[in-house]
């Protein structure tokens, strides 16, 4: 099971390695997830190398980004 870590400012650096806007999409950055951290309450979880994050909504439910790193299949078994 992953855990899931409530993400801070101070975790951006943690997430920087994973989270590096490929493609033109500031979804995918440390600095977006931060910024919106107050609307959908992002947690983080990074094992092997991978980093995965969780937001929830205001009308319920939660979403997952796409895992980045050395084994994103892992992580996607587990999500």
């Amino acid at each position: 099971m992953l855990d899931f870590k409530p993400l801070h400012p101070q975790d951006a650096q943690i997430l920087r390695p994973y989270l590096t806007g490929e493609g033109r999409i500031c979804d995918n950055t440390p600095g977006t997830a931060v910024m919106w951290r107050g609307s959908f309450n992002p947690h983080y979880a990074v094992r092997n190398g991978t980093a995965v994050l969780r937001m929830y909504h205001s009308q319920g439910g939660e979403t997952y980004s796409y895992p980045s790193g050395n084994a994103p299949e892992e992580l996607l078994e587990e999500i």
